[in-house]
Protein backbone atom coordinates (compact mmCIF):
# COMPACT_ATOMS: atom_id res chain seq x y z
CA UNK A 1 0.00 0.00 0.00
CA UNK A 2 1.25 3.76 -0.64
CA UNK A 3 -0.04 7.08 1.90
CA UNK A 4 -1.78 9.78 -0.32
CA UNK A 5 -2.20 12.97 1.55
CA UNK A 6 -5.06 15.12 -0.22
CA UNK A 7 -5.28 18.66 0.93
CA UNK A 8 -8.79 18.80 -0.02
CA UNK A 9 -9.93 22.20 2.00
CA UNK A 10 -7.72 24.97 2.39
CA UNK A 11 -7.81 28.39 4.23
CA UNK A 12 -8.69 30.87 1.35
CA UNK A 13 -9.80 28.63 -0.97
CA UNK A 14 -7.18 28.53 -3.60
CA UNK A 15 -6.15 24.71 -4.29
CA UNK A 16 -7.87 22.34 -6.49
CA UNK A 17 -10.73 20.32 -4.66
CA UNK A 18 -11.04 23.21 -2.25
CA UNK A 19 -13.74 24.81 -0.53
CA UNK A 20 -13.74 26.06 3.05
CA UNK A 21 -15.72 24.11 5.82
CA UNK A 22 -19.26 26.35 6.14
CA UNK A 23 -18.93 28.54 3.16
CA UNK A 24 -20.39 28.01 -0.16
CA UNK A 25 -19.37 24.57 -1.00
CA UNK A 26 -21.45 22.27 -2.99
CA UNK A 27 -22.83 18.97 -2.56
CA UNK A 28 -21.43 16.39 -5.02
CA UNK A 29 -24.11 14.10 -6.93
CA UNK A 30 -22.38 10.59 -6.47
CA UNK A 31 -23.98 7.48 -6.35
CA UNK A 32 -21.59 4.94 -4.50
CA UNK A 33 -22.98 1.83 -3.50
CA UNK A 34 -24.71 0.42 -0.26
CA UNK A 35 -22.24 1.73 2.44
CA UNK A 36 -23.55 -0.78 4.98
CA UNK A 37 -21.44 -3.56 2.87
CA UNK A 38 -18.04 -2.30 4.42
CA UNK A 39 -16.94 -0.45 7.41
CA UNK A 40 -14.13 1.48 7.19
CA UNK A 41 -11.68 2.82 10.35
CA UNK A 42 -11.87 6.55 10.20
CA UNK A 43 -9.53 8.62 12.47
CA UNK A 44 -9.77 12.17 12.91
CA UNK A 45 -6.65 14.56 14.28
CA UNK A 46 -6.09 18.22 15.00
CA UNK A 47 -3.14 18.92 12.54
CA UNK A 48 -0.58 20.92 14.98
CA UNK A 49 0.02 24.42 13.97
CA UNK A 50 -2.77 24.67 11.19
CA UNK A 51 -6.09 26.24 13.37
CA UNK A 52 -9.46 25.41 12.31
CA UNK A 53 -7.91 22.31 10.91
CA UNK A 54 -8.56 18.52 11.00
CA UNK A 55 -7.15 15.45 9.03
CA UNK A 56 -9.38 12.49 8.39
CA UNK A 57 -7.46 9.18 8.08
CA UNK A 58 -8.12 5.87 6.65
CA UNK A 59 -7.40 2.62 4.90
CA UNK A 60 -8.79 1.26 1.38
CA UNK A 61 -6.66 -1.27 -0.77
CA UNK A 62 -7.04 -1.26 -3.69
CA UNK A 63 -7.79 1.76 -5.07
CA UNK A 64 -11.25 3.07 -5.13
CA UNK A 65 -13.37 6.69 -5.40
CA UNK A 66 -13.38 8.29 -2.08
CA UNK A 67 -14.76 11.48 -0.25
CA UNK A 68 -15.67 12.50 2.80
CA UNK A 69 -18.23 15.08 4.54
CA UNK A 70 -18.68 16.51 7.15
CA UNK A 71 -21.37 18.45 9.49
CA UNK A 72 -22.21 19.80 12.30
CA UNK A 73 -25.81 20.52 14.71
CA UNK A 74 -27.97 22.57 12.82
CA UNK A 75 -25.52 22.80 9.72
CA UNK A 76 -25.93 21.03 6.34
CA UNK A 77 -23.27 18.51 5.18
CA UNK A 78 -20.81 19.62 3.36
CA UNK A 79 -19.11 16.69 0.60
CA UNK A 80 -16.21 17.46 -1.18
CA UNK A 81 -16.08 15.92 -5.07
CA UNK A 82 -14.79 12.01 -5.17
CA UNK A 83 -11.10 11.43 -6.03
CA UNK A 84 -9.35 8.18 -7.20
CA UNK A 85 -7.03 7.01 -3.83
CA UNK A 86 -6.00 3.96 -2.11
CA UNK A 87 -3.94 2.85 0.29
CA UNK A 88 -4.00 5.03 3.28
CA UNK A 89 -5.76 8.05 2.48
CA UNK A 90 -5.55 11.42 4.16
CA UNK A 91 -7.78 14.14 3.53
CA UNK A 92 -7.20 17.43 5.21
CA UNK A 93 -9.82 19.79 5.80
CA UNK A 94 -9.30 23.86 6.78
CA UNK A 95 -11.54 26.76 7.72
CA UNK A 96 -13.94 24.35 9.89
CA UNK A 97 -15.60 25.98 13.07
CA UNK A 98 -14.12 25.65 16.60
CA UNK A 99 -15.37 24.67 20.23
CA UNK A 100 -18.40 22.56 18.74
CA UNK A 101 -18.61 18.82 17.81
CA UNK A 102 -17.87 18.04 14.08
CA UNK A 103 -19.02 14.81 12.11
CA UNK A 104 -16.80 13.57 9.55
CA UNK A 105 -17.88 10.07 7.19
CA UNK A 106 -15.79 8.74 4.98
CA UNK A 107 -16.82 7.50 2.05
CA UNK A 108 -14.99 4.63 -0.39
CA UNK A 109 -16.08 2.64 -2.90
CA UNK A 110 -15.21 0.29 -6.22
CA UNK A 111 -18.08 -0.34 -8.60
CA UNK A 112 -21.36 -1.78 -6.24
CA UNK A 113 -18.62 -2.98 -3.56
CA UNK A 114 -18.36 0.28 -0.75
CA UNK A 115 -17.04 1.32 2.72
CA UNK A 116 -17.73 3.96 5.05
CA UNK A 117 -17.00 5.48 8.78
CA UNK A 118 -17.87 8.47 10.91
CA UNK A 119 -15.81 10.25 13.78
CA UNK A 120 -16.25 13.31 15.18
CA UNK A 121 -13.82 16.29 17.39
CA UNK A 122 -13.60 19.16 19.11
CA UNK A 123 -11.25 21.63 17.67
CA UNK A 124 -9.96 24.05 20.42
CA UNK A 125 -10.35 27.87 19.63
CA UNK A 126 -7.96 29.92 18.72
CA UNK A 127 -6.25 32.71 21.15
CA UNK A 128 -8.19 35.83 21.68
CA UNK A 129 -4.94 37.89 20.38
CA UNK A 130 -5.36 36.00 17.18
CA UNK A 131 -9.11 35.73 16.46
CA UNK A 132 -8.83 39.92 16.72
CA UNK A 133 -7.47 40.18 14.10
CA UNK A 134 -10.01 42.20 11.80
CA UNK A 135 -10.24 43.03 7.94
CA UNK A 136 -11.68 46.08 7.77
CA UNK A 137 -11.40 46.88 4.50
CA UNK A 138 -12.16 44.58 1.02
CA UNK A 139 -12.65 45.48 -2.36
CA UNK A 140 -11.79 42.40 -4.40
CA UNK A 141 -12.09 44.30 -7.61
CA UNK A 142 -8.85 46.40 -6.30
CA UNK A 143 -6.92 43.79 -4.68
CA UNK A 144 -4.08 41.49 -6.01
CA UNK A 145 -5.32 37.61 -6.06
CA UNK A 146 -2.56 36.93 -4.17
CA UNK A 147 -4.22 34.47 -1.00
CA UNK A 148 -2.50 35.26 2.19
CA UNK A 149 -0.80 37.67 3.87
CA UNK A 150 2.30 36.72 6.52
CA UNK A 151 2.32 38.40 9.48
CA UNK A 152 5.14 38.82 12.06
CA UNK A 153 3.99 39.16 15.15
CA UNK A 154 5.69 40.29 18.69
CA UNK A 155 3.80 40.22 21.52
CA UNK A 156 4.79 40.84 25.12
CA UNK A 157 5.71 37.17 26.51
CA UNK A 158 5.38 35.48 23.30
CA UNK A 159 5.93 35.56 19.31
CA UNK A 160 5.01 33.53 16.14
CA UNK A 161 4.71 33.88 12.60
CA UNK A 162 0.97 33.77 10.79
CA UNK A 163 -0.31 33.35 7.91
CA UNK A 164 -3.79 34.40 7.36
CA UNK A 165 -6.03 34.45 4.07
CA UNK A 166 -8.26 37.95 3.25
CA UNK A 167 -10.78 37.29 5.10
CA UNK A 168 -8.44 37.91 7.66
CA UNK A 169 -8.98 34.13 9.46
CA UNK A 170 -5.43 32.60 10.59
CA UNK A 171 -4.56 29.71 7.91
CA UNK A 172 -1.32 28.56 9.82
CA UNK A 173 0.66 29.91 12.59
CA UNK A 174 4.20 28.76 14.11
CA UNK A 175 4.50 29.85 17.55
CA UNK A 176 8.18 30.36 19.25
CA UNK A 177 9.13 29.64 23.04
CA UNK A 178 8.01 31.72 25.48
CA UNK A 179 10.04 35.49 26.22
CA UNK A 180 10.99 35.17 22.88
CA UNK A 181 10.87 38.45 20.89
CA UNK A 182 10.36 38.21 17.18
CA UNK A 183 12.94 40.66 15.58
CA UNK A 184 12.14 39.31 11.64
CA UNK A 185 10.81 36.90 9.95
CA UNK A 186 10.50 36.36 6.19
CA UNK A 187 9.33 33.33 4.13
CA UNK A 188 11.79 31.09 1.49
CA UNK A 189 9.93 29.76 -1.20
CA UNK A 190 12.66 27.65 -2.47
CA UNK A 191 13.11 25.93 0.60
CA UNK A 192 9.67 25.77 1.74
CA UNK A 193 10.87 27.37 5.49
CA UNK A 194 10.57 30.58 7.14
CA UNK A 195 13.40 32.04 8.55
CA UNK A 196 13.68 34.16 11.57
CA UNK A 197 16.00 36.01 14.41
CA UNK A 198 14.92 35.49 18.29
CA UNK A 199 16.00 37.53 20.86
CA UNK A 200 15.10 36.05 24.54
CA UNK A 201 14.86 38.25 27.38
CA UNK A 202 14.88 37.61 31.36
CA UNK A 203 15.33 41.06 32.67
CA UNK A 204 17.49 42.69 29.90
CA UNK A 205 18.31 40.76 26.36
CA UNK A 206 20.76 38.04 26.97
CA UNK A 207 20.96 36.12 23.71
CA UNK A 208 19.51 35.74 20.22
CA UNK A 209 18.78 33.25 17.75
CA UNK A 210 18.80 32.08 14.37
CA UNK A 211 16.19 29.95 13.31
CA UNK A 212 14.57 28.51 10.21
CA UNK A 213 11.52 26.11 10.54
CA UNK A 214 9.35 24.36 7.80
CA UNK A 215 6.47 25.05 6.50
CA UNK A 216 4.01 23.68 6.90
CA UNK A 217 4.77 21.36 9.41
CA UNK A 218 6.75 23.77 11.89
CA UNK A 219 9.60 21.53 11.89
CA UNK A 220 12.39 23.45 13.75
CA UNK A 221 15.24 22.70 10.80
CA UNK A 222 17.89 25.35 12.08
CA UNK A 223 18.50 27.02 15.80
CA UNK A 224 21.85 28.47 16.31
CA UNK A 225 22.39 30.84 19.34
CA UNK A 226 24.93 34.68 17.91
CA UNK A 227 25.85 37.34 20.08
CA UNK A 228 24.16 40.80 19.83
CA UNK A 229 22.07 39.49 16.40
CA UNK A 230 19.14 42.71 15.98
CA UNK A 231 16.68 43.29 13.14
CA UNK A 232 16.66 41.69 10.07
CA UNK A 233 17.67 38.49 9.20
CA UNK A 234 17.71 37.29 5.33
CA UNK A 235 18.05 34.04 3.49
CA UNK A 236 20.87 33.64 1.17
CA UNK A 237 21.52 31.00 -1.53
CA UNK A 238 22.52 27.25 -0.49
CA UNK A 239 20.91 27.56 2.46
CA UNK A 240 22.69 29.97 4.01
CA UNK A 241 21.15 32.78 6.46
CA UNK A 242 22.14 36.60 6.74
CA UNK A 243 22.02 38.73 9.63
CA UNK A 244 22.81 41.89 11.06
CA UNK A 245 24.98 42.37 14.26
CA UNK A 246 26.06 44.78 16.41
CA UNK A 247 29.82 45.98 16.07
CA UNK A 248 30.88 47.61 18.90
CA UNK A 249 34.16 49.20 19.46
CA UNK A 250 35.92 51.72 21.86
CA UNK A 251 36.93 54.79 19.75
CA UNK A 252 38.01 58.69 20.82
CA UNK A 253 35.06 60.95 20.12
CA UNK A 254 36.42 64.47 19.65
CA UNK A 255 32.79 66.27 20.24
CA UNK A 256 32.42 64.36 23.86
CA UNK A 257 36.61 64.70 24.46
CA UNK A 258 36.36 60.87 25.55
CA UNK A 259 37.13 57.21 24.71
CA UNK A 260 33.27 55.99 23.75
CA UNK A 261 32.16 52.39 22.64
CA UNK A 262 30.59 53.46 19.42
CA UNK A 263 28.28 50.75 18.02
CA UNK A 264 28.22 50.48 13.49
CA UNK A 265 26.82 47.14 11.98
CA UNK A 266 28.28 43.89 10.35
CA UNK A 267 26.35 41.47 8.06
CA UNK A 268 27.14 38.08 9.87
CA UNK A 269 25.99 34.89 7.32
CA UNK A 270 24.76 31.46 8.52
CA UNK A 271 26.61 28.85 6.59
CA UNK A 272 25.11 25.78 5.52
CA UNK A 273 27.56 23.76 7.80
CA UNK A 274 26.92 25.80 11.19
CA UNK A 275 29.85 27.78 10.97
CA UNK A 276 29.54 31.96 11.27
CA UNK A 277 31.45 34.06 8.92
CA UNK A 278 31.93 38.05 8.64
CA UNK A 279 30.53 39.47 5.44
CA UNK A 280 31.10 43.10 6.01
CA UNK A 281 31.51 45.51 8.40
CA UNK A 282 30.32 49.56 8.42
CA UNK A 283 33.93 49.79 10.46
CA UNK A 284 35.72 49.17 6.96
CA UNK A 285 33.33 51.44 5.35
CA UNK A 286 33.54 54.94 7.06
CA UNK A 287 34.99 56.46 9.74
CA UNK A 288 32.02 57.43 12.59
CA UNK A 289 30.85 60.85 12.19
CA UNK A 290 27.66 62.92 13.18
CA UNK A 291 26.90 60.92 16.81
CA UNK A 292 24.43 61.66 18.63
CA UNK A 293 24.16 63.52 21.87
CA UNK A 294 24.44 61.08 25.00
CA UNK A 295 20.80 61.65 26.00
CA UNK A 296 20.23 59.75 22.38
CA UNK A 297 21.99 56.94 23.18
CA UNK A 298 19.69 54.10 22.25
CA UNK A 299 22.01 51.13 21.83
CA UNK A 300 22.50 48.14 24.48
CA UNK A 301 26.52 48.56 24.30
CA UNK A 302 27.49 51.82 23.59
CA UNK A 303 26.48 55.21 21.26
CA UNK A 304 24.54 54.10 18.36
CA UNK A 305 26.06 55.09 15.14
CA UNK A 306 24.64 53.42 12.12
CA UNK A 307 21.44 51.89 13.44
CA UNK A 308 21.38 49.05 10.35
CA UNK A 309 17.54 47.97 10.69
CA UNK A 310 16.74 46.11 7.39
CA UNK A 311 18.24 43.62 4.77
CA UNK A 312 17.26 42.58 1.10
CA UNK A 313 18.86 39.77 -0.95
CA UNK A 314 18.91 40.20 -5.04
CA UNK A 315 19.52 36.96 -6.75
CA UNK A 316 20.32 39.04 -10.14
CA UNK A 317 23.19 41.34 -8.80
CA UNK A 318 23.88 38.51 -5.88
CA UNK A 319 23.86 41.21 -3.44
CA UNK A 320 22.27 42.24 -0.07
CA UNK A 321 20.73 46.00 0.08
CA UNK A 322 21.46 47.11 3.40
CA UNK A 323 19.43 49.91 5.28
CA UNK A 324 21.88 51.98 7.69
CA UNK A 325 18.82 54.44 9.12
CA UNK A 326 20.90 56.56 11.42
CA UNK A 327 23.60 57.40 8.32
CA UNK A 328 20.16 57.82 6.11
CA UNK A 329 21.90 55.53 3.60
CA UNK A 330 21.46 52.24 1.82
CA UNK A 331 24.41 50.70 0.41
CA UNK A 332 24.74 47.37 -1.80
CA UNK A 333 26.96 44.89 -0.35
CA UNK A 334 28.33 41.98 -2.87
CA UNK A 335 27.65 38.69 -0.91
CA UNK A 336 30.72 36.91 -2.43
CA UNK A 337 33.38 39.58 -1.76
CA UNK A 338 31.41 41.41 1.01
CA UNK A 339 32.60 45.07 -0.83
CA UNK A 340 30.09 48.03 -1.27
CA UNK A 341 29.13 47.30 -5.06
CA UNK A 342 27.18 50.91 -4.55
CA UNK A 343 25.34 53.52 -1.77
CA UNK A 344 21.92 54.81 -2.13
CA UNK A 345 21.16 58.23 -0.50
CA UNK A 346 22.79 60.77 1.74
CA UNK A 347 26.05 59.93 -0.35
CA UNK A 348 29.12 61.57 -2.36
CA UNK A 349 29.86 58.45 -4.63
CA UNK A 350 27.07 56.94 -5.09
CA UNK A 351 22.84 57.37 -6.32
CA UNK A 352 22.55 60.46 -3.90
CA UNK A 353 19.04 62.06 -4.52
CA UNK A 354 17.23 63.75 -7.43
CA UNK A 355 17.10 67.75 -6.89
CA UNK A 356 13.24 67.65 -6.49
CA UNK A 357 13.28 64.27 -4.49
CA UNK A 358 13.71 64.57 -0.31
CA UNK A 359 16.20 62.40 1.50
CA UNK A 360 14.33 59.57 3.18
CA UNK A 361 14.24 59.84 6.76
CA UNK A 362 13.61 56.81 9.60
CA UNK A 363 13.84 54.47 6.67
CA UNK A 364 12.33 50.70 6.96
CA UNK A 365 12.57 47.93 5.22
CA UNK A 366 14.16 49.43 1.80
CA UNK A 367 13.37 46.24 -0.79
CA UNK A 368 14.27 45.83 -4.57
CA UNK A 369 11.11 45.56 -6.67
CA UNK A 370 10.90 43.48 -10.02
CA UNK A 371 10.99 46.34 -12.12
CA UNK A 372 14.57 47.35 -10.43
CA UNK A 373 13.13 50.25 -7.78
CA UNK A 374 13.73 50.62 -4.55
CA UNK A 375 9.96 50.63 -2.03
CA UNK A 376 10.58 51.57 1.38
CA UNK A 377 8.69 53.32 4.13
CA UNK A 378 10.42 57.11 5.44
CA UNK A 379 9.04 58.44 8.38
CA UNK A 380 9.14 62.32 8.56
CA UNK A 381 7.96 64.44 11.89
CA UNK A 382 9.30 62.20 14.38
CA UNK A 383 11.12 65.03 16.47
CA UNK A 384 8.09 66.94 16.54
CA UNK A 385 4.57 66.85 17.87
CA UNK A 386 3.42 63.47 17.04
CA UNK A 387 0.37 64.09 15.73
CA UNK A 388 2.17 65.51 12.35
CA UNK A 389 4.44 62.57 12.25
CA UNK A 390 3.62 60.52 9.08
CA UNK A 391 5.18 57.40 7.64
CA UNK A 392 4.69 57.14 3.81
CA UNK A 393 5.52 54.25 1.40
CA UNK A 394 7.94 55.30 -1.37
CA UNK A 395 9.48 54.09 -4.57
CA UNK A 396 12.66 55.43 -5.79
CA UNK A 397 13.68 54.82 -9.57
CA UNK A 398 17.11 54.52 -10.25
CA UNK A 399 18.25 57.56 -12.86
CA UNK A 400 21.68 55.63 -14.19
CA UNK A 401 22.63 58.68 -16.51
CA UNK A 402 22.07 61.33 -13.49
CA UNK A 403 23.25 58.42 -11.02
CA UNK A 404 20.53 59.94 -8.61
CA UNK A 405 17.00 58.40 -6.86
CA UNK A 406 14.02 60.11 -8.35
CA UNK A 407 10.65 59.63 -6.43
CA UNK A 408 7.97 57.59 -8.39
CA UNK A 409 5.49 56.80 -6.13
CA UNK A 410 4.37 57.40 -1.98
CA UNK A 411 1.62 56.98 -0.31
CA UNK A 412 0.47 58.28 3.03
CA UNK A 413 -2.59 57.69 5.27
CA UNK A 414 -2.22 60.84 6.37
CA UNK A 415 -0.73 62.90 9.65
CA UNK A 416 -0.98 60.94 12.85
CA UNK A 417 -0.33 57.74 11.25
CA UNK A 418 3.48 56.61 11.49
CA UNK A 419 5.82 53.53 12.45
CA UNK A 420 8.18 54.67 15.42
CA UNK A 421 9.40 51.71 14.82
CA UNK A 422 9.61 49.49 11.97
CA UNK A 423 7.11 49.46 9.36
CA UNK A 424 7.32 47.93 5.91
CA UNK A 425 5.99 48.19 2.50
CA UNK A 426 6.09 44.99 -0.20
CA UNK A 427 5.26 45.26 -3.76
CA UNK A 428 2.62 43.07 -4.97
CA UNK A 429 2.83 40.45 -8.33
CA UNK A 430 0.20 42.59 -9.73
CA UNK A 431 1.33 46.39 -9.14
CA UNK A 432 -0.65 47.09 -5.76
CA UNK A 433 1.94 47.48 -2.27
CA UNK A 434 1.76 45.84 1.06
CA UNK A 435 2.21 48.45 3.67
CA UNK A 436 2.29 48.45 7.63
CA UNK A 437 2.25 50.35 10.02
CA UNK A 438 2.59 50.01 14.23
CA UNK A 439 1.10 53.45 15.27
CA UNK A 440 -1.58 54.65 16.04
CA UNK A 441 -2.83 51.48 15.89
CA UNK A 442 -1.40 48.02 14.20
CA UNK A 443 -2.53 48.06 10.05
CA UNK A 444 -1.52 46.14 7.24
CA UNK A 445 -2.98 48.12 4.10
CA UNK A 446 -3.31 47.25 0.33
CA UNK A 447 -3.28 50.03 -1.81
CA UNK A 448 -3.15 50.66 -6.03
CA UNK A 449 -1.03 52.57 -7.81
CA UNK A 450 -3.84 55.48 -7.65
CA UNK A 451 -3.90 55.18 -3.91
CA UNK A 452 -6.72 53.75 -3.48
CA UNK A 453 -7.40 51.17 -0.53
CA UNK A 454 -7.91 47.68 -1.62
CA UNK A 455 -7.66 46.06 1.51
CA UNK A 456 -7.03 46.24 5.09
CA UNK A 457 -6.24 44.52 8.61
CA UNK A 458 -5.99 45.74 11.83
CA UNK A 459 -4.33 43.59 13.98
CA UNK A 460 -4.58 43.75 18.37
CA UNK A 461 -2.28 46.42 19.96
CA UNK A 462 -1.06 43.14 22.06
CA UNK A 463 1.16 42.59 19.31
CA UNK A 464 4.08 44.80 17.15
CA UNK A 465 4.28 44.07 14.00
CA UNK A 466 7.48 42.64 13.24
CA UNK A 467 6.70 42.33 9.28
CA UNK A 468 4.17 41.67 7.09
CA UNK A 469 4.46 40.20 2.89
CA UNK A 470 2.55 38.88 0.41
CA UNK A 471 2.36 34.88 0.68
CA UNK A 472 1.28 33.12 -2.54
CA UNK A 473 0.82 29.55 -1.49
CA UNK A 474 1.49 26.73 0.90
CA UNK A 475 3.87 24.00 -0.21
Amino acid sequence: MFQRRLVVAHCGGVLALICLAGSACQAVETEPADPSEGVIELTVEIVPMRPNSALVSWTVDPLAMSTVSWSWEGSPAFELPPVAAGGDVRMELVGLPTDIELWFVAHSWIGDTAWSGAASIVLPPLAEDLQAITVVADEPDLRDPTPFVLLALRGERRSLVSIVDRAGRTCWFRPFEELAGLWAATYEASSSSVVALLEHYESERTSTTVVRVAMPGGELLVEREVEKAHHAVEPLPGGRIAFLVDDARVIFVPERDAEVQVVGDAIQVLEEDGSLTVLFSTWDWREPENLPPPENDISDYGVDWTHGNALDYRADRDSLLLSLRDAHVLLEIDVTTGEVIEEYGETVDGYAMSPDTALFVHQHDPNWTPEGSILMVSTDGLDGNEADAETLAVEYTLDHEQRTLVESWSFGAGPGVFSQTRGGARRMPQGNTLIQWNTPALQVWEVTPEGALAWGLDVPEVWTLAGAEPFQSFP
